[in-house]
């Protein structure tokens, strides 16, 4: 069950668009804000288990990114 391109081009713009929209110094705040909001209504449509797996592999994503300064792909982040 993954993104198609359209949707994710979709999603990549309504956060880009909402990133430019706040100052510099309040957009950590706002990512932050979007992946909870993300995780709970995972959570709502497709259960706890599955949302937590979500966020667990996203984490493992930007973990590993910082170890070796790669970019997360789609499929790190379980797309």
């Amino acid at each position: 069950m993954g993104m198609n391109l359209d949707d994710a081009a979709r999603a990549a713009v309504l956060v880009s668009d909402a990133m430019r929209a706040r100052p510099p110094e309040r957009r950590g705040l706002f990512l932050r804000n979007v992946i909870v909001h993300a995780a709970a209504g995972l959570a709502l449509t497709e259960g706890d288990e599955a949302a937590a797996q979500a966020v667990q592999r996203v984490a493992t994503a930007v973990r590993d990114r910082g170890r070796a300064g790669a970019s997360i792909s789609d499929a790190e982040a379980g797309r």
